[in-house]
């Protein structure tokens, strides 16, 4: 599945799919160019990632 999703992707085959999808609902009026949505997800880094200070094993009490 991955290799054809990809072999199409590379060739243009889903920009012609979605470009003829999108034209189709054009001529039919289906698309309102005055709407426009912008979706974003906010996913919290783990603290590690943001930067927190690294606590090293020598540093721990009892080692």
């Amino acid at each position: 599945m991955f290799h054809r999703f990809n072999a199409w992707r590379a060739d243009g085959t889903w920009v012609r799919v979605v470009t003829s999808l999108l034209d189709e609902m054009d001529d039919r009026g289906l698309i309102d160019h005055e709407l426009w949505c912008i979706d974003g997800t906010v996913i919290r880094a783990s603290r590690a990632a943001a930067g927190a200070k690294k606590t090293r094993i020598a540093n721990l009490p009892g080692l």
